[in-house]
């Protein structure tokens, strides 16, 4: 027979504990890897952090674009008062994918990354704000916009592949 008192207190203790969703952390940064990726401390945990909603372009990329996301993101960083982790969840690679607050928006509002198209956006409202965001970056020729633009590094990556695999012509 189950001694009851073990499921009893769990359960109970679901009614006095208040889970706030999604959770938030406040956050330092350790280090940046690229224009979305970081390395962030909360507590006692230290964590690679992937931002969830935007792509930046990969540090390979040519013209400089890469780097150039990374720095936009490091000036972004040094300019917020207080950083927040809003937590999402984890990716193939093992990285935590998360948000901090406000970052991701003025990432893409100054032209220094896209937002990711296949992101799980909490709603239609919000893809449509960060379609918004970038349009206007866009227009504006704002950050890689003004020069140029990048290449999404999904198809970037894709093509460098494929041009990876051909055989040499004789």
């Amino acid at each position: 027979m189950v001694d009851l008192r073990f499921l009893f207190i769990p359960i109970t203790a679901l009614f006095f504990v208040r889970l706030e969703l999604p959770m938030t952390y406040k956050i330092r940064v350790l280090k940046v890897y690229d224009g979305d990726t970081l390395l962030i401390k909360f507590g006692p945990f230290k964590e690679r952090l992937r931002l969830f909603l935007i792509d930046a372009p990969e540090l390979s990329q040519p013209d400089g674009v890469g780097e150039y996301a990374k720095k936009c993101l490091v000036r972004v960083l040094y300019e917020q008062k207080e950083l927040i982790l809003i937590v999402g969840f984890r990716d193939v690679y093992g990285r935590l994918l998360g948000n901090l607050k406000g970052v991701s928006e003025r990432l893409i509002q100054e032209g220094c990354t896209g937002f990711y198209p296949y992101a799980q956006f909490s709603s239609a409202a919000e893809k449509m704000f960060y379609l918004r965001l970038q349009k206007e970056a866009r227009e504006k020729k704002n950050g890689l916009w003004g020069i140029g633009g990048y290449r999404q590094p999904s198809l970037w990556r894709k093509t460098k592949k494929q041009n990876g695999r051909q055989r040499p012509r004789r």
